[in-house]
């Protein structure tokens, strides 16, 4: 039961619910959250996922940094490096984020974090490079 949880989206005035087990007679008030993590992601009462998105992409990008050698490897073709870049650290952060309603803000966060990390891994470092 320590996982039972109810969130309410969209409600007003909802009853509480119970959890009846059947080896007891006794109930148990299942206890209501304004936010839960599911499926790896955390979604809120509005339906929001921007909460979870920041940290998420902090853990990609240190996962990145794990394959640092590989990324400034001069005898490492820039192809291959971009497929496994491809291959490895979009779907990890972009994964359940389908599901969520992106603002413009939303969207430059990620297509910065996108561009930051492929300049990395292609060894083409700017101005904001430095930032890192």
């Amino acid at each position: 039961m320590d996982k039972t949880h109810i969130m309410h989206m969209n409600g007003h005035d909802l009853l509480p619910l119970f959890f009846f087990t059947p080896d007891s007679p006794n109930s148990t008030q299942v206890p209501v959250v304004n936010s839960t993590k599911y499926l790896g992601i955390t979604v809120n009462n509005k339906g929001t996922l921007k909460s979870h998105l920041g940290p998420k992409l902090a853990y990609v990008r240190k996962q990145f940094n794990t394959l640092q050698r590989l990324w400034s490897h001069g005898n490492i073709d820039t192809q291959f490096k971009i497929k496994i870049y491809k291959g490895i650290f979009p779907p990890m952060a972009m994964y359940c984020l389908q599901h969520d309603w992106h603002l413009d803000q939303t969207l430059k966060k990620i297509d910065a974090w996108h561009y930051r990390l492929v300049r990395r891994a292609c060894l083409l470092y700017t101005s904001d490079a430095a930032d890192e």
